[in-house]
């Protein structure tokens, strides 16, 4: 291990390492399962997550080496996304490489691979965030996350809608253009870790900051911004909610959405990607700092 992952990973005396993603701890191991690829998994992700470490919702994730498929259950074809399924509260996810049991609510898992690749233990993981975080007063969001004047904005909408094109063009901090997470009261933003097109993010490495707004994104050859009417917010927020498909997690999961937009503002943006707004963005925030 390099000596600055070693600063972010420590080992604890049960032999796991501690790796903080969006502020909940996870202690994975046996340290001497862990293979190369994995541990350059756990350093990116708390390299570039945020938030003070949560101890009482760490998870424990135990390594399995061996065949992650009994020949009488059959291995999936390869080449097939990961699948997640539900049974008795556990999560299950299964893919040609891998399987995994993840007990969001005991907070303890097991990852089964042949192979000690990376994006088993990324999937596993992210699985287990967007489901402890809402059985502890967080949300994960489909969306990409910025920092202006020191706030925190969310940047939502369905496929297409330019969240990763105004990710790549703004001047401000980028915490992701995928994934973000909500917790805490006053309700804060954090980096996840995780990121989609535009690639691991430099500028909001470790960051989080208090969320001030939250703005669904349409495209518009005008540049605007007013508010979502109220009966719209929630139906709107719960289509980009990422959470396991488990009753118990959901329900949580738009509780806690539902308290969230009575705490923060919600809002709808037309932009064009041809004028990427940045003046508008500070004035619009710089307002909302001065009336709050």
């Amino acid at each position: 291990m390099s000596p600055k992952a070693r600063g972010r990973l420590s080992e604890n005396c049960r032999g796991r390492l501690r790796a903080v993603v969006a502020g909940i701890p996870f202690f994975i191991g046996p340290v001497e399962m862990l293979s190369a690829d994995e541990i350059a998994v756990l350093d990116e992700l708390s390299l570039q997550s945020s938030g003070k470490a949560l101890e009482h919702q760490a998870f424990q994730l135990t390594l399995k080496h061996q065949s992650p498929w009994p020949a009488e259950e059959g291995r999936p074809a390869g080449g097939a996304a990961a699948r997640i399924t539900t049974s008795q509260g556990n999560l299950l996810i299964h893919h040609h490489d891998f399987s995994a049991s993840l007990d969001i609510h005991q907070g303890r898992g097991i990852l089964t691979r042949e192979t000690p690749l990376g994006f088993p233990l990324e999937i596993c993981l992210r699985t287990a965030l967007c489901g402890l975080l809402p059985l502890n007063g967080g949300l994960a969001l489909h969306a990409a996350g910025l920092i202006v004047d020191g706030r925190g904005l969310v940047f939502f909408g369905p496929s297409g809608a330019g969240k990763t094109t105004l990710a790549m063009s703004t001047p401000f901090p980028v915490l992701s253009d995928e994934l973000v997470a909500l917790s805490g009261s006053p309700v804060r933003l954090h980096s996840t870790g995780f990121w989609g097109e535009m690639g691991k993010g430099e500028s909001g490495r470790n960051r989080d900051v208090p969320l001030i707004a939250l703005i669904e994104l349409e495209k518009s050859d005008q540049f605007f911004l007013k508010p979502l009417p109220h009966a719209e917010r929630l139906a709107r927020l719960i289509r980009v909610m990422v959470l396991p498909l488990e009753t118990t997690l959901w329900k949580s999961g738009i509780q806690t959405l539902a308290l969230m937009i009575t705490q923060i503002p919600v809002w709808r943006m037309g932009w064009s990607a041809k004028n990427p707004p940045g003046s508008e963005l500070e004035a619009f925030v710089r307002k909302l700092k001065a009336g709050s």
